[in-house]
């Protein structure tokens, strides 16, 4: 297990975070805020709203592959 500080307007907050999941993390995490642990609300939102849209068009891949997949059966 690994801990890893965030803060977060200006209050500080640690997440422990399983050893196999922290290098996902950290990559994530890089992706919406680069180096900087030190966010306020609005990234926080930006990087939810980032990630339902990811979602979002992974499950639309998904559903298309399933579809496609049908079809040629």
């Amino acid at each position: 297990m690994k801990e890893i500080k965030l803060v977060l307007n200006s209050k500080s907050y640690k997440i422990t975070l399983e050893d196999d999941f922290v290098p996902f993390f950290e990559s994530e995490f890089k992706r919406f805020f680069e180096d900087n642990k030190l966010l306020d609300t609005e990234d926080l939102i930006y990087a939810f709203v980032q990630l339902v849209y990811d979602k979002f068009k992974s499950e639309n891949l998904q559903k298309e592959m399933i579809d496609t997949i049908k079809d040629s059966i």
